[in-house]
């Protein structure tokens, strides 16, 4: 039998994604994972556990459409002419600063790039 508590207006475990953590986060319970394709069959592995609970609130659960559509589809695959595409009307500032350690002065560079 699944217990689900209330999160008080928050997603529960949602610290666990600000801090030192690595892979994909569940967007219904916060459980990690280290791919894709790991956290897709977690999602749907729970979702039919859900489904079986008949009082079970679909609105944050891991049958909440809105929440986990974005994990179940296929990543699109990006291309070089798809970049190139949609950075050519705009343009990329690069800033670096660094600070000279005899005097302690305060450098900056400026870079402007653009698509031609």
């Amino acid at each position: 039998r699944i217990h689900r508590m209330d999160g008080g207006g928050l997603a529960l475990r949602e610290i666990d994604q600000r801090i030192n953590s690595s892979g994909l986060h569940c967007p219904a319970c916060g459980d990690s994972y280290g791919s894709r394709s790991q956290l897709k069959r977690h999602i749907q592995y729970n979702a039919m556990l859900e489904d079986m609970e008949p009082n079970f609130p679909i609105k944050e659960s891991h049958r909440d459409p809105d929440l986990v559509s974005f994990f179940l589809e296929e990543p699109k695959e990006v291309t070089e002419n798809d970049i190139r595409e949609h950075l050519k009307d705009k343009e990329i500032m690069c800033v670096v600063e660094g600070i000279e350690p005899m005097v302690s002065g305060t450098f900056q560079a400026l870079q402007s790039y653009k698509m031609k």
